[in-house]
């Protein structure tokens, strides 16, 4: 039995799926594991809102706690100033983990948790779970990115979400990178009840409906305009057509009040249970725009709409590209060419054969992908 702390890239609770805290579950079968967690911004990104969740932290006591399975470890943090916050947050966490003489830390922050311990005893693993900003130099970009290669070169090994990303591992930083994608729970997924379905499809007035969805954190990235306008040019062609978004955004009040209607439904956040909700699509979105984030990204929804057996329409993302999966119809981003796979997505059929294809994708082989990285550096 190993002690292990591991610290998510994203302020989350057990109840939203981040990479880190998914692995984190299943590390806890067999081990001692620890999550670190910090306030994360709960509603729109006002500045009255980041102000309480800054103090939030800034006056928390260290303390550690059960929560489930794992150990939950609340430490006092700063999200502001940048000069300050590194030496700041590394002072209260090496503390917590000299005390605890961990076995293993696996860190997943970017810049506001570094491993700062001389002579240290724990392996340290480096998640990258995002491309790191690059930008000009004085930009909140190239902070990011200057800490993250001081990261890179004190950890013991990097783990990276993509083969994207193992191949920008290289050339950006010269370091081999190990593909760690993220994954789905599939037992959960196959066990969704035809009652679930039906609650669900009843609590939103989705009878009878051909369901359009997406499910997840609808930040800027997310192409929510083009969405609407090629759902509004299938409407006209499939009356039954519902557009269904499940997740929060920073801007969520806005999008609802833009586009919101009787056949265009905001569900707001789901905490836990989320499983249940994509059998209720029909055909899933995969709108992130194209960009170099996006591109070197493994999107996790793929992966849980391709487990509820659900047709894709995505944009041409490279990373996603190279998922080569049977599924998934790819679209210039525009309304066009959304508007023609939508379509074409309707009158494709689940393959049984296509099953499979998510078997490597369990967070159960994931974890045990990670574990065999953590041997190969004689954890």
């Amino acid at each position: 039995m190993k002690r292990i702390l591991v610290i998510p890239h994203h302020p989350a609770s057990q109840k939203i799926k981040i990479r880190l805290i998914e692995i984190a579950k299943y590390l806890a079968n067999g081990n001692e594991v620890y999550l670190l967690i910090w306030s994360g911004m709960g509603g729109e990104r006002t500045l009255k809102n980041r102000v309480i969740t800054s103090l939030e932290d800034l006056f928390k006591k260290t303390k550690i706690y059960r929560e489930n399975d794992l150990n939950i470890v609340e430490i006092p943090s700063l999200h502001r100033p940048l000069w300050l916050l590194r030496s700041f947050n590394s002072f209260f966490l090496n503390r917590v983990i000299r005390k605890l003489n961990f076995d293993i830390v696996i860190n997943g922050s970017y810049y506001q948790f570094p491993i700062r311990i001389k002579n240290r005893k724990f392996r340290y693993i480096y998640d990258i779970a995002d491309l790191p900003a690059s930008a000009k130099k004085g930009t909140m970009g190239h902070f990011i990115e200057e800490k993250v290669r001081k990261e890179i070169h004190v950890a013991d090994a990097v783990t990276v979400i993509s083969n994207e990303m193992v191949e920008y591992m290289k050339e950006q930083y010269g370091i081999k990178a190990h593909f760690v994608p993220n994954g789905a729970d599939l037992e959960r997924m196959r066990s969704v009840s035809d009652k679930e379905t039906a609650d669900i499809r009843k609590k939103y007035g989705l009878e009878g409906k051909w369901v359009i969805g997406y499910a997840g954190y609808m930040g800027g990235w997310v192409n929510v305009e083009l969405v609407v306008e090629s759902f509004r040019n299938i409407k006209t062609m499939i009356p039954e057509a519902v557009l269904l978004w499940i997740g929060l955004s920073p801007n969520f009040e806005e999008l609802k009040r833009k586009y919101e209607a009787a056949d265009i439904i905001f569900t707001g956040g789901i905490l836990g249970n989320i499983e249940s909700y994509f059998n209720v699509f029909d055909i899933g979105l995969m709108c992130h725009r194209v960009s170099p984030m996006q591109d070197k990204a493994f999107h996790l929804k793929i992966i849980e709409y391709t487990a509820a057996h659900k047709i894709i329409v995505s944009n041409k993302l490279k990373e996603t590209r190279r998922l080569n999966f049977p599924n998934i119809i790819f679209t210039d981003e525009n309304a066009k060419g959304w508007t023609e796979a939508l379509l074409k997505a309707k009158g494709m059929r689940w393959d049984p054969l296509w099953n499979r294809m998510v078997e490597p994708y369990d967070w159960k082989n994931i974890v045990n992908k990670f574990v065999k990285i953590a041997g190969d550096i004689e954890i």
